[in-house]
């Protein structure tokens, strides 16, 4: 590649002057179209699109505070917000709408969007209150059961019905269900005695053997009150009251912005809201529990299942045997979630794309919800797909760095956190959705950082958003800005009314944010494999492998997948052995173990397999189909069609040349993704080891040797590279993610200071380091009296600044201050300062020139510019984060890391040295 160099003026992007050097076209072997991605100049120059929406919650504040919050949004470089009501008590009255009034007009003088939570508070789904004034029929109902065990024969016998029904309960129907001794499962012999209710009782005769009469109640009579006043999902007539009460209302008051400053609605965590007191997340087959219901669901049963629902209806508490349970239960949740996808989410959707915005938001996704009723919908794919952008949450210490081999302890209702679903699942299902759907474009949005406490600083903030990136997700919902201080309700805050110390820094983070996402948008994901979607393996009852496990074994190989949904088999198509979705091409079909599958699924299996697609099943293949096929009826196993064990799998891949990316050595936690667009190959590469550097050797199917690019976005520095081969080696730090770009490029203009070879893709060889030893003067400062410093004292060595017999409740800046000697300044080489722990984010000045800022490790920053022979006096500010001295009850669940400078701080030289 030749380099042609010119200065030339820019303007100030994100508080940075800049003057570049041009690079040339970059044309290594590998492909490219010969055209420049402008995105890539556009990420440079800061002028990319905006891909950000926080949270704006609102109390009802008077108009000057809300004004400067919003002034501080967009000062964080945020040019949308997501107004939520939730604690606002005056939603959809006078002073919401004075409230909504001004957010729009000062959004719309900063050219910001609005999107709005679409309810009072979540979950989405209570309409403002509305059903409470309309037809009760409108409101939820639930089917319940009850149940005597009785010894027959009986003949003219009788049980008491009178007092199983409260307030609106009534009686559906009582069916005597022939047992099996020893435990709770039924044969399947059901027996109508509904005809033989009368005057408060029930009259049957039974033949011999152990019956459970079983008495099915439609009830809302165990509901919470604000439950029995939600919209029902099985019901559009139901869900015609929240577009009346919210989405109706915002359009008449606010039709001329439709479109325009205001963006669309945002959905939170609607469900089918059955959930047990004691269990949000029921499956079926529990006893006594409620499970959503309409006396309309028979029809649709009835023509799902070909047959009389009401003789199967128990198999939603008990198993009636293997073919009927699966038989049922498959059936049942086919229609609710269908019911639910027409009337909500598409319903919700249509609405608002004809009405020129747009429909995002997520359900409660946690610990395998998604496939469940409860404080979920079911079916996570059918859930969101009105949805103009897949959507999930990362909330309650879900995902804590460090720990993707742990289960954690969370603030969350069920208290615990299952790696292999917050790891490998949660942002694989949103990412999977965007890429699957043609309605999302791409676009897979997630909440993030709620409700971690402020001991949640800009370092756990960055890998969070990093795990996020890495796994596909391209918008971002923070979770939240409040113009209440303090507020205890969900912390923390980025602002936080002037109190939070990090907030000067917040900005950094949200430009990076959207650096990366305007990278990884507008293209096309790269696989290795398919993997299928566990909802009716679940559903049948029978014994299933979580997808997960799949998951987790391919990832930790650098094989990347998405979830696919059997519904989407439907419209795949099949090129040159690859099973192609949308834009999506993968080179197989991985099935984790089911012990049934609808016979259905399997017959489009076989036919995915004929024509070549690589069809894997993980130890067996299935036992049963709720039809009472034998699986093995259905399947031809073949070359393209067969089984592997779980362990096999990434060998097996890579043996057929699958793989897309190879590392050695092995890592667990080096995350790759791989992103194409106009003929550009973007690898993000991400270290989630929050401790050691990930030193490897990396190749891809994209590249062959030569020259290619490498990119840091948080400081926003584009490098020249090349290699003698295909292989790259690569020392990415903690924390510390990277993208390397394979193809031409075109011209770029990129900042002078981008010199192409002290980024980690090449090992540096370092000269002997000049330890900085201090003695140091420490001052102090909070965030509402900086820049003005206290002296606090003299340290001859560094300690935990929060540490005891220190200032344990102190959150703020320290500043540190020393002279060193330095020895003597090489011309032609380069210094960089390093400063070893630093607790939390750091930004230096040498000799009255400003260096940089750090958030995450590693703290080091290039200071040749500013390095002189002598004596030279260094300033180091170091800013922990808000928990210190708020110490809120979500911060109960982080590890409070020393706070200030720990060293050792050195000054090393380095020189090139390619490896």
């Amino acid at each position: 590649m030749r380099l042609s160099i010119h200065l030339m003026a820019m303007p100030a992007v994100c508080g940075r002057a800049w003057i570049s050097k041009r690079v040339s076209a970059i044309k290594p072997e590998s492909k490219g179209d010969g055209k420049m991605d402008p995105r890539l100049q556009e990420a440079l120059n800061g002028a990319g699109e905006n891909y950000i929406a926080p949270f704006f919650w609102q109390h009802g504040e008077e108009d000057g505070i809300l004004q400067e919050e919003i002034e501080k949004i967009y000062q964080s470089g945020i040019r949308a917000v997501c107004v939520e009501s939730r604690p606002h008590e005056g939603f959809c009255g006078p002073s919401w709408w004075e409230d909504m009034d001004l957010i729009l007009r000062e959004c719309e003088q900063r050219q910001m969007k609005v999107w709005l939570l679409d309810d009072k508070h979540f979950p989405t789904g209570y309409a403002n209150g509305i059903l409470a004034h309309k037809d009760p029929a409108l409101r939820r109902w639930e089917i319940r059961e009850q149940h005597v065990d009785i010894m027959g024969p009986l003949k003219d016998g009788a049980v008491l019905a009178e007092g199983r029904c409260r307030g609106e309960d009534r009686i559906i129907a009582v069916l005597a269900c022939e047992r099996i001794p020893n435990g709770e499962k039924l044969t399947g012999r059901v027996l109508d005695i509904t005809g033989g209710l009368s005057d408060g009782m029930v009259y049957f005769d039974l033949p011999e053997g152990c019956w459970r009469v079983v008495f099915l109640l439609q009830t809302r009579s165990g509901m919470p009150e604000w439950r029995s006043l939600y919209c029902d999902p099985l019901s559009s007539e139901s869900m015609d009251a929240l577009v009346e009460a919210v989405y109706e209302s915002h359009y008449a008051h606010y039709r001329q912005y439709f479109g325009g400053t205001f963006a669309g609605f945002f959905s939170d965590e609607p469900c089918f809201g059955n959930n047990d007191p004691e269990d949000a997340m029921p499956s079926l087959g529990n006893r006594y529990y409620a499970y959503p219901w309409r006396d309309e669901l028979f029809a649709a049963l009835e023509e799902e299942l070909g047959e009389p629902a009401l003789p199967l209806v128990p198999a939603l508490w008990f198993d009636l045997g293997p073919r009927l349970t699966a038989k049922f239960r498959l059936a049942y949740m086919n229609v609710i979630t269908r019911l639910y996808q027409r009337n909500f989410s598409e319903k919700l959707g249509d609405w608002c794309r004809a009405h020129g915005v747009l429909y995002i938001g997520h359900v409660v996704e946690d610990m395998n919800a998604h496939t469940k009723t409860g404080c979920s919908t079911g079916h996570f794919f059918r859930t969101l797909e009105g949805q103009d952008m897949a959507g999930i949450d990362v909330v309650l210490h879900q995902i804590i760095p460090g720990l993707a081999e742990y289960i954690n302890a969370a603030s969350v209702g069920y208290q615990i956190a299952d790696p292999e679903f917050f790891h490998y699942t949660l942002a694989k299902l949103g990412a999977s959705h965007a890429h699957l759907q043609g309605l999302k474009q791409g676009r897979a949005m997630c909440e993030i950082y709620g409700a971690y406490g402020w001991a949640e600083g800009l370092k756990t903030m960055k890998w969070l958003t990093d795990h996020m990136l890495v796994r596909g997700i391209n918008f971002f919902v923070p979770h939240a800005f409040s113009p209440k201080f303090p507020d205890p309700d969900c912390p923390p805050y980025f602002y936080g009314r002037g109190h939070n110390p990090q907030y000067r820094d917040f900005r950094r983070l949200m430009e990076y944010m959207n650096r990366m996402c305007h990278l990884l948008s507008g293209g096309v994901h790269k696989a290795s494999a398919a993997i299928l979607y566990q909802a009716e393996a679940e559903w049948s009852g029978a014994d299933y492998m979580p997808m997960q496990k799949v998951a987790k074994r391919l990832y930790d190989a650098q094989l990347d997948y998405d979830f696919i949904p059997s519904d989407y088999l439907e419209r795949a198509r099949v090129e040159k052995g690859q099973l192609c979705l949308e834009q999506e091409k993968f080179p197989c079909l991985v099935i984790p173990y089911a012990e049934c599958l609808p016979g259905s699924l399997l017959k489009k299996l076989n036919e995915l397999s004929a024509r070549g697609v690589s069809v894997l099943f993980i130890n067996q293949f299935p036992a049963f189909t709720p039809a009472g096929e034998r699986a093995s009826q259905l399947l031809a196993p073949s070359p393209t069609l067969q089984t592997i064990s779980l362990d096999s799998l990434p060998a097996w891949l890579r043996n057929r040349a699958m793989d897309d990316v190879q590392i050695h050595p092995a890592n667990l936690y080096l995350r790759v993704y791989h992103y194409v667009r106009n003929g550009l190959d973007y690898y993000m590469l991400f270290n989630e080891d929050v401790n050691h550097d990930a030193m490897v050797s990396f190749s891809c199917k994209a590249f062959s040797g030569g020259d290619y690019l490498a990119y840091d976005a948080m400081d926003n520095y584009l490098h020249k590279q090349t290699a003698a081969g295909s292989k790259i080696m690569l020392r990415l730090p903690p924390y510390h993610s990277l993208l390397l770009i394979f193809g031409d490029a075109g011209e770029l203009e990129i900042p002078e200071t981008a010199r192409g070879w002290d980024l980690p893709p090449v090992m540096p060889r370092m000269a002997p380091a000049t330890a900085v030893n201090g003695p140091w003067q420490v001052s102090l400062s909070t965030e509402e009296e900086y820049p003005a410093f206290t002296p606090y004292a003299q340290l001859e060595t560094l300690e935990n600044m929060s540490g005891k017999g220190r200032l344990p409740r102190f959150s703020g800046h320290f500043r540190y201050e020393t002279v060193f000697t330095f020895p003597a300044v090489a011309p032609a080489a380069r210094y960089f300062l390093n400063l070893g722990a630093v607790g939390e984010t750091a930004a230096v000045t040498l000799n009255g020139r400003t260096v940089g800022t750090k958030l995450v490790p590693p703290y080091r920053l290039e200071v040749t510019d500013a390095l002189v022979e002598g004596e030279n006096k260094l300033c180091i500010e170091v800013t922990n984060h808000l928990g210190w001295q708020q110490r809120d009850m979500f911060s109960r669940f982080l590890a409070f890391e020393p706070s200030g400078l720990l060293g050792p701080v050195q000054v090393t030289e380095e020189k090139n040295q390619s490896v």
